[in-house]
């Protein structure tokens, strides 16, 4: 019992550990990619991506949390029933605060960007790559240009231009380019791997599901818990966790393929809507798995011990 009460404390202390490393990641990549060396970095700019570096790594948080918690319970199992009942609701109340870290996040209002002149930095603007070697003010006096958006690539250099601030239009003779939103030219040195930007894709898209309603915080909530059941569904530890982390990908991605042309024209053919098979696989995975876990998987009874027998 006492081990079942300890559990918030626990779950709570590692999630706080996993959110600032991975707040920290966001942050430094952050910086990183939007690095310009004539780009004055202001409080606003650091309090703004700090803020939101923080908010984005709740979730990623909880899912590792939850993951810990699995392997923390069958070490310190108490009761099956308190412990069950104290870990939906720790996972119910990392849900529920990353849903209010994300309201929190869009309600916040950042200064207006405006457009500016970066000197001797690469920078790439939806397939125009620009250098300007020398500007005065809101005028260009050199710059080299290079079009990508129409074969073959051409390189184009500039004597003079004007930059339209309120409307980020930079005019170079007879060219006109958009300078917003930047992309510095560093950033294609940060590329995701795609493995892990689908991840990220599916991530969002899970952020996006649990923000939109709260039905699916407690059905979420409910699922990732009755998971547990596969920390000790072997002998093997490893196994167990390999298992785990490939189904929590595996219902990532099913959220992903909900939202495809083709399982849209399925279900518009069958006048399913995607809310009601979410909601009922969901629903009955869950209720599975608990009933699986209450009676065919055995609980252990007490903590393991090393045997200290001479």
């Amino acid at each position: 019992m006492k081990d079942s009460f300890l559990l918030p404390f626990t779950l709570g202390i590692r999630f706080i550990a996993f959110a600032v490393m991975i707040a920290l990641l966001i942050f430094l990549y952050s910086y990183v990619i939007e690095f310009s060396p004539s780009a004055a970095v202001n409080e606003h700019w650091i309090i703004s991506r700090i803020l939101s570096a923080c908010i984005n790594a709740l979730l990623p948080a909880a899912l590792i949390t939850i993951i810990y918690g699995y392997f923390y319970i069958v070490k310190h199992p108490g009761t099956m029933v308190v412990s069950f009942m104290v870990f939906f609701l720790c996972v119910l109340g990392m849900f529920t605060l990353t849903r209010a870290g994300d309201k929190a996040l869009t309600s916040f209002s950042h200064a207006p960007s405006q457009a500016v002149l970066h000197e001797r930095t690469i920078q790439n603007y939806s397939g125009d790559v620009l250098y300007i070697t020398a500007t005065k003010g809101n005028n260009v006096t050199s710059a080299v240009h290079l079009d990508t958006t129409s074969p073959p690539p051409r390189i184009n250099a500039f004597h003079s231009g004007y930059l339209v601030t309120e409307t980020g239009m930079l005019r170079l003779e007879d060219t006109t380019i958009v300078l917003e939103p930047l992309n510095p030219g560093i950033s294609s040195m940060m590329e995701i791997p795609v493995f892990a930007s689908k991840v990220i894709r599916d991530i969002l898209l899970f952020k996006k599901i649990v923000q939109d309603s709260s039905k699916y915080i407690f059905l979420f909530s409910l699922y990732f818990c009755s998971l547990w059941i596969f920390s000790r569904i072997s002998t093997w530890p490893l196994f167990n966790m390999i298992l785990i982390i490939s189904i929590i990908r595996g219902t990532l991605f099913f959220l992903y393929s909900l939202t495809t042309p083709l399982v849209q024209r399925i279900l518009t053919a069958w006048n399913i809507s995607s809310d009601t098979v979410l909601t009922t696989v969901l629903a009955g995975i869950s209720l599975l798995l608990v009933v699986w876990d209450l009676f065919f998987v055995p609980y252990p009874k007490h903590r393991h011990r090393k045997d200290v027998s001479p």
